[in-house]
């Protein structure tokens, strides 16, 4: 590393220079940050840095990024926690100068260059190690710790965000409070404690942020409030209250549109589980148009909203029941998963992309398998792992991916046993979403074995949960999906109860009254199969799923038979029925409600 002290840099006017306009400097790179300019501000920064002799790799690479890691655990290994927290504090307006621009370039350095943000990091560490405490010397550590969070070494990275924040109190470095504060939360709170635990610490940074003048750094808690509390299981509706709280509050800041972008793509997400909507993966409404957004977003090579928008995107499928479109809007996302790291968002991403393997996994050719079957192993270390740091946000996450494991090995003893502690486990934690996910798959699992009481149960418990989690679209497409599990009372209710909220949502001037549906409620408990009285059960899933669109194969997959003994079935139901075509027994067995719906416009 550079000599900082060199008698050249003390009589370089140009040094001089930039010391005397710091201020000017802060506010450039600021200004950079609020209009999206993540990359300018950095090569802005690195340029300043080169007349202080900080030359920092242009193309880093793997092994250039070992090599510094290796230095800055030997300097760390020297000195013992309690003895960085006595180190005397610097003098030197040169070395605190150089370490300043680093500071106020670090945020920009995680979003659009995230390969330079350990060079940074680093630097800044050694400087204060080397030279003494300064202000930013917190929000170094707490970047320190952000970065061997994100290389794998949970531990260590959770001593240097808690030494930050002992750091931040005796320095009582004002100007960097928020920064430091919220790089400890954001990053390194989730591996120790459950996520809904950092909302608290995150508004703190809000208040702090506003006090202090770091408005970017209290825009970035408000966004991050807003995702959480998406993330961690809270009821949509409360969600989306905060989302337009957040989305306000930086607005009213006037802290730069570019830091609105996470409020609103969760709040278009949540609008898609909420209203309905033609397409459920597509974030174009009334919030967020991505048509319009990811190619800025490509410009100015903003990593997080791009990662994020393809997240939802991904989400959205999965939980709608289109693993293959999921499986597209991961590859995408992948492109920029280098945008998240350390953060909650980066064990979702691999909880949820294993999900959607498992769900691909049985309908696969053999070389996709191979190929799935290794990111699913993969996920499973990573989360064995992560739930030892903190059980309260990742156990059950660990408990329903070995439970998919289970199923498409063929163990089938072990995979009802995780079902059920990941239910358990999933409602302990908080995490509504992912128990009702943990009930759905639970109750696809026991249909496939043929067991429909438990099917039928678990499916129960996962419609209350999406309804207590405020995810009604989702409700609906349940009920169309497993309507063979669903007593057609129930069903057809839900359908009914739908369409009414859609009315009330349009502001439809005709009023649907509610004792109205109740008594066309009330008709439905005539048999949903006037014309099939003389169907098995089994039959009649199968003219469900016809109704669906589905070939005979995705039918017996779906079923858990051959395919011969679906044609047999269809056959079967042909003779029964009187008809000869597929799509006579569709027209035939169409549901009532149609007619019902109708009636009460009447």
């Amino acid at each position: 590393m550079n000599n900082l002290k060199s008698k050249k840099i003390d009589h370089d006017p140009a040094v001089k220079s930039i010391i005397n306009k710091l201020k000017d400097i802060d506010n450039d790179i600021l200004s950079m940050i609020s209009q999206n300019r993540q990359v300018h501000a950095v090569n802005y920064a690195l340029d300043l840095l080169k007349q202080f002799r900080i030359r920092l790799p242009k193309s880093p690479n793997v092994i250039s990024l070992h090599f510094e890691l290796i230095k800055i655990k030997r300097l760390i290994k020297k000195n013992r926690i309690n003895d960085l927290l006595r180190l005397p504090e610097i003098n030197n307006e040169k070395i605190l100068a150089a370490a300043h621009i680093i500071s106020k370039c670090l945020s920009a350095a995680y979003s659009s260059v995230p390969e330079l943000l350990p060079y940074l990091s680093f630097k800044q560490v050694d400087l204060s190690i080397r030279y003494g405490l300064a202000p930013f010397s917190a929000y170094s550590f707490a970047t320190c710790g952000l970065v061997l969070c994100s290389m794998g070494d949970i531990k260590t990275g959770i001593i240097y965000s808690n030494l930050a924040l002992k750091l931040q109190r005796r320095l009582k470095a004002i100007e960097y409070t928020a920064h430091t504060l919220f790089t400890a939360y954001y990053f390194s709170l989730h591996w120790k404690y459950h996520v809904k635990k950092a909302l608290k610490p995150l508004l703190h940074v809000i208040k702090v942020g506003m006090k202090t003048n770091s408005m970017n750094f209290s825009a970035y808690a408000a966004n991050t409030f807003t995702v959480y509390t998406f993330l961690s299981g809270i009821n949509l509706r409360k969600a989306d209250s905060i989302a337009s709280s957040s989305i306000n509050f930086i607005n009213k800041g006037k802290m730069g549109k570019g830091l609105n972008h996470y409020n609103l793509i969760t709040k278009q997400a949540i609008a898609n589980l909420i209203n309905p909507v033609e397409q459920y993966d597509s974030l174009k409404g009334q919030f967020y148009d991505e048509d319009i957004m990811i190619p800025i977003h490509k410009g100015y090579n903003d990593l997080p909203p791009l990662y994020f928008i393809y997240f939802n995107k991904f989400f959205l499928s999965y939980l709608f029941g289109d693993c293959d479109i999921a499986r597209k809007h991961i590859q995408s996302s992948e492109l920029y998963i280098k945008g998240i790291m350390s953060t909650f968002h980066y064990p979702i991403h691999f909880f949820y992309s294993a999900l959607v393997y498992t769900g691909l996994f049985m309908r696969s050719r053999k070389k996709e398998r191979s190929s799935f079957l290794k990111r699913i192993k993969k996920a499973l270390r990573l989360f064995e792992e992560w739930s030892r740091f903190c059980p309260d946000n990742y156990i059950n996450k660990y408990v329903l991916l070995k439970a998919e494991y289970a199923k498409i090995c063929g163990d089938a003893q072990s995979a009802m046993n995780y079902y059920q502690q990941s239910v358990k486990l999933s409602k302990k934690n908080g995490f509504i979403q992912e128990t009702a996910i943990s009930c759905e798959l639970a109750g696809k699992f026991y249909s496939g074995i043929g067991q429909e009481i438990i099917a039928r149960c678990f499916i129960k418990k996962c419609h209350l949960y999406y309804e207590k989690w405020g995810a009604l679209n989702k409700i609906q497409r349940l009920s169309e999906e497993y309507s063979y599990l669903t007593p057609p009372i129930i069903r057809e209710k839900s359908k009914l109860i739908w369409f009414w909220r859609k009315m009330v949502k349009k502001k439809n001037p005709l009023r649907i009254k509610e004792s109205i549906l109740k008594r066309q409620v009330n008709q439905l408990e005539e048999d949903k199969y006037p014309h099939t009285t003389r169907l098995s059960d089994q039959e009649k899933r199968v003219v469900d799923l016809l109704k669906k669109g589905m070939l005979y194969k995705e039918i017996a997959y779906d079923l858990n038979v051959s395919l011969n003994t679906i044609r047999t079935y269809v056959k079967r139901i042909h003779k029964k029925m009187g008809v000869k075509t597929t799509e006579e027994i569709i027209k035939l067995s169409e549901i009532k409600v149609n007619n019902i719906i109708n009636s009460s416009l009447n």
